[in-house]
């Protein structure tokens, strides 16, 4: 795998995670490695999009698509707020909308 390609689409170069391609990557990830609904996961994608920094969306993502070496350099150049908050995002973005 060229980790250098994807380590710059996930941070944005190219369209990789940024923007509605992002969005729609997350959504088809989301999709396929949860039990969660389009509906939902076209929730999470959005509040991922917005409460997350530019590089904690982009591990995030990287992370549901089982991509670890990008998630891995992602986690390394990151600050630890920004990965704490990406780490648990899963566990706190889909009730967050579920709720509504």
């Amino acid at each position: 795998m060229l980790v250098s390609p994807v380590l710059l689409s996930a941070c944005g170069g190219g369209g990789g995670a940024s923007g509605a391609n992002g969005e729609k990557r997350f959504v088809a990830a989301c999709t396929s490695k949860t039990n969660m609904p389009q509906d939902l996961c076209e929730c999470v994608a959005k509040k991922a999009r917005n409460d997350l920094s530019k590089d904690g969306f982009a591990m995030l993502l990287a992370t549901l698509e089982d991509d670890r070496a990008t998630a891995d350099a992602l986690r390394r150049s990151m600050k630890l707020e920004e990965v704490t908050q990406a780490g648990m995002f899963m566990a706190t973005g889909p009730a967050a909308c579920a709720r509504g």
